[in-house]
């Protein structure tokens, strides 16, 4: 029962990474022939099982045309590769419950917030709190400078 359990499991994070290999993005840089080559490889390195992977000579692009002629518009599609990979990071600091929740009580002060000052509203230590605001920096949520250090004793 265990080892179809942990087959089940095995199986769902396969599926799982096939899905976010094998998404458009990647198809549209990479053609489908360098996906699967590159999905094989990464199969077998985590599964140690060999795979021999071959393609007909014949085996191209997908056509993005219509089968039926002149049924439809072609779809014009922009890379926008370097924006995405911007705008990904954004999503992922984001993603953070504490960033949002230091994000909301900056934005809820109309002068500028010192760290300490953000410490007392929450239970973390300044260290973490500085942490998540070098990540909104970094994606320029925040706008941040040195006024000096504080020395207490």
């Amino acid at each position: 029962m265990n080892d179809g359990a942990a087959l089940v499991q095995e199986l769902s994070t396969e599926v799982r990474t096939i899905s976010h290999l094998l998404h458009p993005p990647l198809l549209d840089e990479a053609e489908l022939a360098s996906a699967l080559r590159w999905y094989v490889e990464g199969f077998a390195q985590r599964s140690k099982i060999k795979v021999d992977l071959e393609f007909p000579a014949d085996f191209g692009r997908a056509t993005t045309q219509c089968p039926a002629a002149n049924c439809c518009p072609e779809v014009k599609s922009t890379k926008i590769t370097s924006r995405a990979k911007e705008h990904a990071c954004c999503f992922k600091a984001l993603a953070e419950p504490m960033r949002i929740r230091i994000l909301n009580l900056l934005a809820n002060n109309d002068d500028p917030v010192c760290v300490g000052e953000i410490v007392k509203h929450f239970s973390i230590q300044q260290s973490s709190i500085s942490h998540h605001l070098k990540i909104l920096r970094d994606c320029r949520f925040v706008l941040a400078e040195r006024r000096g250090t504080l020395t207490t004793g």
